[in-house]
């Protein structure tokens, strides 16, 4: 006679078996709404059934534990469906070979045959249990084949073969120790009906991950925030109620009143948590961050939202514009605006198919900057009318909330601070859960970014034209200077040599070319260009000759040309004369009267060389290196703006040359400029 030890808690052995059944129908009843129709699914529908009637059986019999025909029946039913549902998933098809055909057979004659034999006593009940452990074996015998054989189709199969192997075994050390011993700890028999509570899960894991077992189940996220919430409350009163026993148990005059108010005060925390909103929002985000997948392909969205901020502007597009088309595309919304901040005031810089009025802009202004500055939130009015707690800091007026209901407010800041926003129209349909929040937080972010490259950058080119004239202006002043120069020494001249034909002459040949040299300034200045030259080609020596010498005659040392071998370059005749005139011009400058100039024009190595070399006051190298090419740093005081030599240097590497600059004090100094020639056509 087989007999079982003790008789357990009657609400422990019921409450297992119980849950047990509730977890089977639902999964059964969720399985029924799932598409599809395959030979596994229905085997998967026979298992989950088997285990019900199971469940159900144990949970009829509970208030007493016999092993009677009933128990045995609901045993052979969940072996042979386990079997049976191990033998179509490991075909892959759901098809069975004839092989596992044999097998599937002697499993469920096995099945069928123990209960009978039991019922009219061909078998004692330790042979029965012998019988049952055999099942158990060839259902483990499955499992590990199915885990060898499985390959591709393990990663959705491992969750219920471990969840099926777990009882399983559990199962061969029950039955072995009933088949054995001829008896049965009762706590370990009733201790079944929680572990097919918590298979339950290891099955729905693997239904989702497989397509194999009919998968395509979606649980809700507020489902599961709800579920988890009921479970950590369960937990809680559980603990709470086994800390309540062990006061009781402690024995005193205080400890029933002890724990009294120990469970008084458990509930009054559990329903202060509970009916906290605040509790319950970061709960449910931190449930759906880490238990559920993303929303969005982050990986593709901004691919997408870097390729369209990259893409050049189509016809009347900016850049405003396009950084707009960036937020509503990541939304996937159709219209909004974009608003920037300038000092006190907003402006609408870009929309698609929205307007803002001034009443909205000015409720902004008033009510969400000051708000907005101070904390990087998106602000939904539709939101802020229903639930103004969500904004603890924003407070508005009825006017301002009046404005803002229909308008989602989305910040955009830069490293100073708020930059502007982008406008959407509220929506019930429109979805700013914590996931959209931060999405939409690192889009604006990006965006940001290309808006403030974009406004430097045009900062950049308005400062450039503003360097470009600058600059332009120094050299015009620079050539006045030598112009005024020239108009004095005739004036100093005109009484003594006016009757002079050869001076009247040379007068008006001198301003002649000053009429040329004013006019090309002019032009300079108008179109804000300091580079506006007319290229020809232009022979050097013949240019130094008739262009440069004619404008030193006023000076002394009076400079000696000196041709070896002239050569010619593809430039702007005045402007290369003049940037030799300033080069000539500083030289008699540094050099007495009684001393020399001389200018070389040779070629070396295929290229022009032109050599101006003067015995003046001559420079220190340490001048030479840090300032002789530096704008305005100048040895003449008043009398100089410093920009002759860095002019000639700038000019002559435009045209493909070279200067080089060699000098000692009181020694002189010698000007190397380096050209290409230009071949003959």
């Amino acid at each position: 006679m087989l007999a079982i030890d003790g008789t357990p808690p009657e609400l422990l052995n019921w409450l297992g078996y119980a849950s047990a059944l509730l977890v089977y129908l639902l999964i059964l009843g969720l399985t029924q709404f799932t598409p599809g129709r395959s030979v596994v699914k229905r085997v998967l529908t026979l298992t989950l059934l088997c285990g019900a009637i199971w469940a159900a059986i144990h949970l009829s019999g509970s208030w007493l534990v016999v092993f009677d025909t009933p128990v045995f029946i609901g045993e052979s039913l969940r072996l042979v469906s386990v079997i049976g549902l191990l033998l179509v998933v490991s075909q892959g098809d759901g098809k069975i070979g004839s092989g596992h055909k044999m097998s599937a057979i002697l499993a469920l004659s096995t099945g069928m045959f123990l209960p009978l034999a039991n019922e009219i006593y061909w078998l004692s009940k330790n042979a029965v249990f012998t019988g049952y452990l055999a099942l158990t074996l060839l259902a483990l015998f499955y499992i590990e084949t199915l885990l060898r054989q499985a390959k591709n189709r393990l990663w959705g199969l491992k969750p219920l073969l471990i969840g099926l192997g777990t009882l399983l075994v559990y199962d061969f050390i029950v039955f072995a120790d009933a088949s054995l011993l001829k008896q049965v700890e009762p706590t370990m028999w009733l201790a079944r009906g929680y572990l097919h509570t918590l298979f339950i899960p290891f099955l729905f894991w693997s239904m989702k991950r497989s397509r194999q077992l009919g998968g395509q189940i979606y649980i809700s996220r507020d489902v599961v925030w709800r579920s988890s919430l009921l479970l950590g409350a369960g937990l809680y009163l559980t603990v709470m109620a086994l800390t309540g026993y062990y006061i009781r148990s402690i024995e005193g005059q205080w400890s029933s009143m002890l724990q009294i108010l120990f469970t008084a005060l458990a509930f009054v925390v559990l329903l202060f948590v509970l009916l906290s909103s605040q509790f319950k929002r970061k709960a449910r985000v931190l449930i759906q961050k880490h238990f559920f997948a993303n929303r969005f392909d982050y990986r593709a969205r901004w691919l997408a939202l870097t390729h369209l901020l990259s893409q050049p502007f189509t016809k009347g597009e900016d850049a405003y514009q396009r950084a707009l088309k960036g937020v509503l595309d990541a939304m996937e919304l159709p219209i909004g605006a974009l608003v920037k901040q300038q000092g006190a005031t907003l402006s609408t810089v870009a929309d698609i198919g929205f307007w803002v009025t001034d009443s909205q802009l000015a409720a902004i202004k008033q009510g969400l900057c000051p708000f907005l500055k101070d904390n990087h939130w998106i602000v939904d009015g539709h939101e802020y009318r229903l639930h103004p707690e969500h904004y603890p800091k924003l407070a508005l007026s009825g006017w301002q909330e009046q404005q803002l209901a229909s308008l989602v407010v989305i910040p955009i800041y830069n490293p100073q601070g708020l930059w502007g926003m982008v406008l959407l129209k509220s929506s019930k349909e429109m979805r700013l859960d914590w996931e959209m929040r931060d999405y939409v937080g690192v889009v604006t972010e990006q965006v940001s970014h290309y808006l403030t490259q974009y406004e430097t950058r045009q900062q950049l080119l308005e400062n450039a034209q503003f360097v470009a004239f600058s600059r332009t202006s120094a050299f015009v002043v620079h050539d006045l200077k030598n112009v005024l120069a020239q108009i004095r020494l005739i004036l100093s001249n005109a009484t003594k040599h006016k009757h002079n034909p050869e001076f009247i002459e040379d007068t008006f040949e001198t301003l002649s070319h000053t009429d040329t040299r004013l006019q090309k300034m002019l032009t300079q200045l108008t179109s804000r260009r300091a580079d506006s030259h007319e290229v020809s080609r232009v022979a050097i020596a013949e240019c130094i000759q008739n262009k440069v010498l004619p404008r030193c005659r006023g000076q002394q040392p009076q400079p000696e040309l000196k041709v070896e071998r002239d050569f010619s370059v593809q430039a702007d005749s005045e402007t290369l004369a003049t940037v030799l005139y300033h080069l000539v011009d500083n030289a008699q400058q540094a050099t007495p009267d009684k001393g020399a100039i001389r200018i070389f024009v040779t070629q070396r190595e295929q290229q022009g060389q032109l050599t101006i070399v003067d015995t003046g006051n001559g420079m220190t190298e340490e001048f030479i290196q840090t300032q002789l090419f530096t704008p305005f740093v100048t040895t003449k005081g008043n009398a100089g703006m410093g920009i002759g030599a860095y002019e000639a240097k700038h000019y002559m590497e435009s045209l493909g040359g070279q200067v080089a600059v060699t000098s000692s004090p009181g020694e002189g100094t010698r000007f190397d400029i380096r050209l290409p020639i230009l071949t003959q056509e």
